[in-house]
C-alpha cells in the first residue's frame, strides 16, 4: 500500500509556574477539591499546597507550520469544561492519524538547557526514528543525533500508520532520565483512528500520570524496605536550608512527607530524627532537622516501602496534568451518546493504576458476550474502549409515565448527573486521581408531579460548581448547626424557578 506523506510539527516548550492543582494560578476555576478530602473540607485546596506542587512543566506543543508560529489550539478533550488554555495544559498535544499515512514528525527542541527526543510506541519505524538514547543515528555532518536533540536543533522522525497500528499509542522523551522528564509533562498520545469503527459523539484521551518538578534540593532513594528495616538519609543530603519533599515510590504521592531543614533543628548526624512508615502513611509527615542533620525511616508495618526524593516539589497523581475533582477533566455529554475513551498510563514508576468509570461497561473480546467496567494499566500501557453516557436518573414511575404522554401544562427541563471516573486504588483516588463524566438529559415535568416526588431533581443550571453537602451530617454528636459547603441546596423556590423553563 502506498502511504501518503503528512508533516507534523512539534516543539518542546516550557509552561512556567505550573501547578496540577491550579494550572492557571489565581483562577477561582481551579484550586478545588469537589470530593472534600481531608484538609480540603471547604472544597478548596490551600494555597501552600498548590504552590508546593509547582514546577516548570515541559510539553510537546503542535504547530501548524514549519516555522513554529501558528499553534494548534484545538482542545485535547472538546467536552472537558475544566481544560486549561492550550498554553497551560498537560499534555501539550494529542495527535490523530489514519491508516495509509506516512507521518513525518518534525521535533524542535525549544528547551534552552537540556537535550530531548521523541519516542513513539506501536507504529512502524526504523532506528533513525526510535529516539531512545544512546541507540540512535548521527547526521552526516556529525552535528545532530536522532536520540538527543540539542537545544535549538530539530530532528524528523518518520512513522508508517497502517491497519495493524490502529489504536492509541503513547509518545514521550527517551533521553537519559526518562521518568524525570515524563513527570514534567513531556509526553502525549498518537491515535490511529479505525475508519470502520462506529461514530463516536465524543473522543476522550485520558492520561494517568505523575507530575513533579526538578530542582537542586536533596535527591536520594532507599532500597526496598521490608517490614522492620530502616534507611538513613545519605551524608550531605540536608546541608542547606530547604524543604525536601519525598514519597514512597511503591505507593506514590498519596504516601508523602517533608523534611524541613532550618536553624534550630537537630543537627547531630549521630542522632537522626525518626520517621515511622505505616501502611500508606509516614509518621510524622513533616519533620525538622538542622543543617547537617539526618533522618532515619523505619518500616513498622506490613507493606514494603521505598523512600524516594526526586529533588523537586511535592508530587501529584494527575489526569491530564491536573489533580482533584473540580480541576481534573469534567466531561459533559448527553445521555445515550457514544463515548470513545483513549486511556494512557504514563506513570513510569513502580505504581500501577486502573480505570473505572461509574455506570459504564464495555464488551470484552474474550470470552464473547462478557463485559467489564475496570481495566488495569501497567506503566506505559494504553487501550481504547467505547461506552455510553448513562441516564441521569432512573425516573420515578409518576415522572416516567409523564414522558410518554405529557399533558399541556408541562415544561421541558434539563437535569444532570455527575459520575466519577477514577483509579480504583482508593488512596490514589483520594489523592486526586479522579474526574467526572457529567451527563445531561431533558425531561417533561409540571408543578403537581414535582411536589409529589420523593427526591429533589438534579436540575442542570449550567454551573460547574462542587456539589452542596453537609459535612457534619454523619457526625453522631452533632452539637452545632450543619456546616454546608458548595452550591445551594435545591428548594421549592428553585424547583419553581426551573419549572418556568421551556413550555410544551
Amino acid at each position: 500500500m502506498d502511504l501518503v506523506r503528512r508533516d507534523i510539527f512539534l516543539k518542546i516548550e516550557y509552561i512556567y509556574d505550573y501547578s496540577p492543582m491550579a494550572p492557571v494560578i489565581c483562577s477561582r476555576k481551579y484550586g478545588r477539591d469537589c470530593m472534600y478530602s481531608a484538609g480540603h473540607e471547604d472544597g478548596r485546596i490551600p494555597p501552600e499546597e498548590i504552590f508546593a506542587a509547582r514546577l516548570d512543566a515541559l510539553v510537546y506543543h503542535e504547530y501548524l507550520d514549519s516555522g513554529y508560529t501558528i499553534p494548534n489550539k484545538t482542545k485535547i478533550i472538546e467536552a472537558d469544561v475544566n481544560e486549561p488554555p492550550w498554553d497551560r495544559r498537560v499534555p501539550g498535544t494529542v495527535l490523530y492519524a489514519k491508516p495509509g499515512e506516512q507521518l513525518y514528525i518534525h521535533v524542535m527542541n525549544g528547551d534552552k538547557e537540556e537535550c530531548h527526543s521523541f519516542h513513539l510506541h506501536g507504529l512502524k519505524y526504523g532506528i533513525d526514528s526510535d529516539g531512545a538514547w544512546p541507540f540512535g543515528v548521527v547526521s552526516q555532518d556529525g552535528r545532530q543525533r536522532s536520540d538527543e536533540i540539542l537545544p535549538g536543533q530539530q530532528w524528523t522522525y518518520v512513522f508508517s500508520a497502517t491497519a495493524e497500528t490502529i489504536g492509541a499509542w503513547v509518545f514521550h522523551d527517551h533521553v537519559r532520565n526518562v521518568q524525570q522528564n515524563v513527570n514534567r509533562g513531556l509526553f502525549g498520545g498518537l491515535i490511529i483512528r479505525d475508519p470502520y469503527a462506529l461514530h463516536a459523539n465524543h473522543e476522550i484521551p485520558i492520561f494517568i500520570h505523575q507530575m513533579v518538578g526538578v530542582s537542586e534540593s536533596s535527591q536520594f532513594e532507599s532500597p526496598r524496605l521490608l517490614p522492620g528495616e530502616s534507611f538513613e538519609s545519605p551524608p550531605g543530603a540536608f546541608t542547606s536550608l530547604q524543604t525536601c519533599n519525598y514519597y514512597c515510590k511503591i505507593h506514590g504521592p498519596s504516601m508523602s512527607g517533608q523534611v524541613v531543614v532550618e536553624p534550630g533543628g537537630s543537627a547531630d548526624p549521630a542522632r537522626p530524627v525518626q520517621v515511622s512508615m505505616r501502611d500508606n502513611k509516614f509518621i510524622s509527615e513533616t519533620v525538622t532537622v538542622g543543617p547537617g542533620g539526618k533522618v532515619r525511616w523505619t518500616n513498622i508495618d506490613t507493606n514494603d516501602h521505598i523512600v524516594f526524593a526526586s529533588g523537586g516539589g511535592a508530587a501529584a497523581f494527575c489526569l491530564n496534568g491536573r489533580a482533584y475533582v473540580g480541576n481534573t477533566p469534567t466531561i459533559v455529554a448527553d445521555s445515550g451518546e457514544r463515548l470513545r475513551w483513549y486511556l494512557f498510563n504514563v506513570d513510569l514508576g513502580d505504581t500501577w493504576h486502573n480505570f473505572h468509570p461509574h455506570s459504564a461497561r464495555w464488551q470484552l473480546p474474550v470470552p464473547p458476550g462478557s463485559a467489564s467496567d475496570v481495566h488495569s494499566l501497567s506503566p506505559s500501557e494504553s487501550f481504547v474502549i467505547d461506552s455510553e453516557a448513562p441516564p441521569v436518573l432512573r425516573l420515578p414511575c409518576m415522572l416516567d409515565s409523564l414522558q410518554c404522554d405529557p399533558p399541556v401544562d408541562v415544561c421541558r427541563v434539563r437535569i444532570k448527573g455527575d459520575f466519577l471516573v477514577h483509579c480504583h486504588l482508593e488512596e490514589h483516588m483520594m489523592a486526586g486521581l479522579a474526574g467526572l463524566l457529567r451527563t445531561r438529559e431533558y425531561i417533561w415535568i409540571n408543578e403537581e408531579v414535582a411536589k409529589k416526588l420523593a427526591i429533589q431533581l438534579p436540575y442542570d443550571d449550567d454551573s460547574n460548581s462542587c456539589p452542596s453537602v453537609d459535612l457534619m451530617r454523619c457526625s453522631p454528636k452533632l452539637t452545632k448547626p450543619p456546616r454546608v459547603v458548595g452550591i445551594e441546596h435545591e428548594t421549592d423556590h428553585h424547583q419553581s424557578k426551573h419549572l418556568h423553563g421551556e413550555k410544551k
